[in-house]
């Protein structure tokens, strides 16, 4: 029964609307979005021709095949007959729709769509980027009705949206648009998505403009403290005699100058491949040094024992022995390693 109806009908509509027809349907839930978006657009094309619910249904079965195409012939026979001409009552669209929603639309999809939806942070993405994303999962989460679509701010749908979408939103976004007047905060869900763009172009527009100015600020500066006639450009790491010179007579250990502190200088850290700028570190004159003095017994005795701890029995049978006798030209030579 089904196959006549789609040979009919679909027969009868080729190359006569201008719009791309949907794909047929063949039961599979993966397509089931796009199929009823794409026929539902096709249906609004189509409008004139087919002005009654019973055409539009039979156009809807005729793009049902494979297991659907099984669905709509139980679907046919459930309907009511009429006694005299056992002609089919076909009904109503939304109610045939809901029983094919009630059999095809991915119900785990939902729940996956309504979980993504309610961890999605903007983040770092533009608002541009959040809102297409936001919207995708609005749709699949069915969240995304007409009546939002239609801007109506009393719409339980369009609450709920608002919601979702100002949890999602960034809190600096957020916070631009509610510290306005009441009476110039977005009423709708359309009307947040309008806002929170115009919002963020506002403030990047503000940071290339302080960036601008900060970077302006920056040249000016560094004109004034590194084009001096009194101090080099650059300097390299200070001598001991410079270190001390600049020590006694209270000058900055960068440039050399009076009047301030080296974390204060205006002249930047000297390069690094010259070597840190610091004093070097102090060492003692070899006058200075002491002579060192030679081991006492009790030191030698206390040395000895220690490391005879280490030795076996055996190696230190053979050191008393040595200590006693002496060693060998050729054990001199084995024990130092010439």
């Amino acid at each position: 029964m089904s196959t006549s109806v789609n040979k009919t009908t679909m027969s009868n509509d080729k190359g006569k609307t201008g719009g791309n027809k949907p794909d047929q349907y063949d039961g599979n839930m993966d397509n089931y979005r796009e199929f009823v978006n794409r026929f539902n657009i096709y249906a609004d094309l189509v409008k004139d021709k087919y002005e009654t619910a019973e055409k539009k249904i039979l156009l809807f079965l005729s793009f049902l095949v494979g297991e659907a195409s099984y669905w709509a012939e139980n679907w046919r026979d459930s309907q009511p007959k009429d006694n005299t001409t056992g002609a089919t009552n076909y009904g109503t669209w939304p109610a045939i729709f809901a029983e094919f929603e009630l059999a095809y639309q991915p119900t785990d999809r939902l729940q996956a769509a309504e979980y993504e939806i309610d961890r999605l942070k903007q983040g770092t993405m533009r608002v541009s980027e959040f809102i297409t994303q936001f919207k995708r999962l609005a749709r699949q989460a069915d969240y995304l009705t007409k009546a939002t679509t239609a801007n109506q701010p009393n719409d339980q749908a369009d609450r709920q949206l608002r919601a979702k979408f100002q949890k999602a939103l960034h809190p600096r976004i957020l916070a631009t648009i509610l510290d306005q007047p009441r009476a110039n905060q977005p009423k709708t869900f359309a009307e947040w998505c309008t806002m929170a763009l115009e919002k963020e172009d506002d403030w990047r527009t503000k940071q290339r403009a302080m960036g601008s100015a900060f970077q302006r600020q920056a040249r000016s500066t560094n004109l004034r403290t590194t084009t001096t006639d009194e101090t080099p450009k650059t300097i390299s790491r200070l001598t001991e005699e410079q270190w001390t010179k600049a020590r006694k007579e209270g000058l900055c250990y960068r440039c050399q100058k009076k009047g301030h502190l080296v974390k204060d200088c205006p002249l930047p850290p000297p390069n690094r491949a010259a070597g840190p700028s610091r004093p070097p570190p102090f060492q003692k004159k070899k006058e200075d040094q002491k002579p060192k003095k030679n081991m006492t017994g009790k030191q030698v005795y206390r040395r000895v024992r220690s490391m005879a701890k280490q030795v076996s029995p055996e190696e230190l049978q053979k050191f008393e022995h040595y200590m006693e006798n002496g060693l060998s030209d050729e054990e001199e030579e084995e024990a130092t390693g010439f």
